[in-house]
């Protein structure tokens, strides 16, 4: 293969044990906050970002925009979000979900125990994949098919995506499974049905010809219409994927960005590429062909010309950690990135101990000789504490940071929240 990008174009388990019944709801319009809504944005598209407790940060046409979580907003807790197939956007969290139809939102209390992933083709078709099964909203009512129906599997109440297929399929993956619904009944494929080793599934998208393609916990499961086929790779953590206008299928995984041809791998890291981090969380495909890449540090896009990245200290995103994301349309122009005065971190703690702010969640069980919980980060700034404890972290991009630090020789403590270091001012800290 000669050109990886041609086209233009193109946790284990942990479930809490609970009650869950969906329930019938009725929509609340809500005036606030609402997205700006004008002809170019239609044209171009826009992309969002969800933050989970932050909010939503949206870039389109005009330019950044944030739409911040607070208690009477319907972006609270996300967990998933979903551009529809008619423009609406909808957005489901561990409270509710919430519909944008380009004027207001309306937001609708459910009863679903730990969503996992969201799909739609419009506010009448909404279906999102949870704890013990997956639920379809009809924009009327919720119909609920147990995990009892999608597999048989130990595992099989961990349902983990959910696709809509180009004609109309529904695709459902748990941890052991894969399930096709055609409106009338469930098809199961598991070990001994369609595929004979035992795999973690992870994700599930479909192609433009309908043919799904899952990520399991070291390859992929592809599938023609008769057959599943494995490809094994042996990647980290895979959490999305998707198959663009070429037919190549993208994984996003704890290791890097991979990219399969069908023939052969190759794998996009921090060490051979412009990413700005190995651990990948979410992905998406505009109509001009570009590649938009969630990271838990920062925004990353993919064009023919190579890589644009996107942080709090050169955007106005509301965090660096992109939880999902979607592209509508072409997808909008990409902003020249800014540049921000750096930050400190500055406080107070033991004396002559070693103390670092980095921008992923610490290795608390780190087994390493000389190294510490922010070993290996994409970034990662320390210093040493003086004699009365004091310390300060200077030169720190805009952004939220993991303060870690050493209590003793054997043993390191991580601040309860990360730390905001704004353009040009210290924050204060103590560690305790």
């Amino acid at each position: 293969m000669a050109n990886f990008w041609q086209s233009d174009r193109a946790r284990y388990l942990a479930p809490i044990v609970c009650t869950l019944a969906v329930l019938a709801c009725q929509t609340t319009p809500l005036s606030t906050p609402a997205f700006r809504h004008s002809p170019s944005s239609v044209q171009n598209g826009r992309a969002c970002f969800d933050f989970r407790d932050l909010g939503i940060t949206c870039l389109e046409a005009g330019g950044w925009q944030n739409y911040a979580e607070n208690e009477f907003s319907p972006l609270r807790y996300i967990s998933r979000m979903d551009a529809c197939a008619d423009g609406q956007i909808v957005v489901v969290g561990i409270l509710n979900l919430a519909i944008w139809d380009g004027r207001t939102w309306s937001e609708m209390d459910y009863n679903i125990s730990q969503p996992e992933a969201i799909a739609c083709t419009s506010s009448d078709n909404i279906w999102v994949a949870h704890y013990q099964g997956v639920s379809h909203f009809d924009g009327r009512t919720w119909t609920e098919f147990l995990s009892e129906r999608l597999g048989s599997g130990e595992y099989v109440d961990s349902v983990r995506d959910v696709a809509i297929g180009p004609d109309g399929l529904i695709w459902v993956v748990t941890a052991e499974s894969i399930a096709r619904y055609d409106g009338r009944e469930w098809i199961v494929f598991e070990q001994g049905r369609g595929w004979d080793k035992h795999h973690y599934l992870w994700a599930i998208a479909v192609g433009a010809q309908g043919k799904p393609t899952a990520a399991y916990d070291s390859g992929l499961l592809t599938f023609d219409g008769e057959t599943w086929t494995e490809h094994e790779r042996g990647y980290i953590g895979p959490k999305d994927v998707l198959v663009d206008s070429e037919g190549r299928i993208w994984v996003a995984a704890y290791s890097g960005l991979e990219a399969f041809d069908g023939d052969l791998w190759k794998t996009y890291t921090t060490r051979n590429s412009d990413l700005s981090s190995d651990h990948i969380e979410a992905l998406a495909l505009d109509g001009r062909g570009r590649l938009w890449v969630g990271t838990t540090w920062g925004l990353n896009v993919l064009d023919g010309q190579g890589w644009t990245a996107y942080h709090m200290h050169s955007s106005d995103l509301l965090d660096n950690q992109v939880n999902s994301l979607f592209v509508t349309g072409l997808g909008p122009p990409l902003p020249e990135p800014v540049d921000r005065r750096y930050g400190a971190i500055v406080g107070q703690g033991e004396s002559n101990r070693r103390v670092e702010a980095c921008a992923e969640i610490p290795d608390m069980l780190y087994f390493y000789l000389e190294e510490t919980p922010c070993q290996n980060q994409p970034f990662v700034r320390g210093t040493i504490t003086d004699e009365e404890g004091r310390f300060t972290i200077a030169g720190l991009p805009v952004g939220r940071y993991y303060v870690t630090w050493q209590v003793d020789e054997d043993t390191w403590s991580v601040l309860d929240e990360r730390v905001l270091v704004e353009s040009g001012q210290q924050t204060h800290v103590t560690l305790r």
